[in-house]
């Protein structure tokens, strides 16, 4: 046995050593490269050999080799996989519509029925005023369900208007204005809500229909809604808005 393939022997044993680690930290094709330079020192030993010493060793570390290189490709196909399977379930389709358009979008079809604009609105017994330098955008929508399973419209969620000044408004769940003296002119001029219950169950063909509350600024008007179906992945709706509505 000679010293030359001593050093060899520990040259290949360390780079399959690092060969696992070096695949998930730095490189795959670097991994599989120690792992193959591993398999070729082995062979070498093997062949240059001068004692039963110099066999054994270069088996040995053929085997290792072997064995690391398979697992790194058996590991690196898993990971392939997973990733795939992630972007998959993560992936957003971006839909467009326009306003009284129905979207079938999964297993719901939306349609945003009109965009209306308000001075005031009344929830139930209350009646509330927009802050101060903004208005009431009342959207109206209808959410049907095409699946099988009973199901909750909660995964359609995310609604905000854009206007023309390109700026976004997010749902407003309970206006903050609550008014407590409610003068006949208000009463007049109010727009009931109807609420949207996005978290009652239904069965296939079920839908429910109602109202979503927005506030913008006086001067600017709305131009698109957005909302998103799906709380991984799934959906990006964007639906027009006529400047007249």
């Amino acid at each position: 046995m000679r010293a030359r393939n001593i050093i060899l022997f520990i040259i290949g044993l360390l780079l399959v050593l690092l060969a696992y680690p070096i695949a998930w930290f730095v490189s795959v094709g670097l991994a599989y490269a120690f792992a193959i330079v591993g398999i070729v020192l082995g062979a070498l030993i093997s062949v240059k050999r001068f004692s039963k010493v110099d066999i054994v060793l270069g088996v040995i570390l053929l085997v290792f080799s072997v064995i690391v290189l398979a697992g790194t490709i058996s590991t690196h196909i898993a990971v392939i996989g997973v990733e795939k399977a992630i972007k998959e379930a993560t992936k957003v389709e971006n839909v467009t519509a326009s306003l009284g358009e129905p979207i079938k979008v999964g297993d719901w079809r939306v349609t945003v029925l009109s965009v209306q604009k308000a001075d005031y609105v009344k929830i139930r017994d209350s009646y509330y005023e927009p802050s101060k330098g903004k208005k009431f955008i009342i959207v109206k929508l209808r959410i049907e369900y095409l699946g099988k399973e009973m199901e909750s419209p909660s995964e359609i969620w995310d609604f905000t208007i854009v206007t023309n000044a390109r700026k976004g408004y997010s749902e407003e769940l309970i206006p903050a204005n609550i008014l407590f003296e409610v003068s006949d002119e208000v009463k007049a001029k109010a727009v009931e809500i109807t609420g949207l219950d996005r978290t009652q169950k239904l069965t296939s063909g079920g839908s429910i229909e109602g109202d979503i509350l927005f506030e913008i600024p006086t001067n600017e008007e709305p131009v698109e809604l957005h909302f998103k179906v799906g709380i991984v992945g799934g959906y990006k709706v964007t639906v027009s808005i006529p400047h007249s509505s």
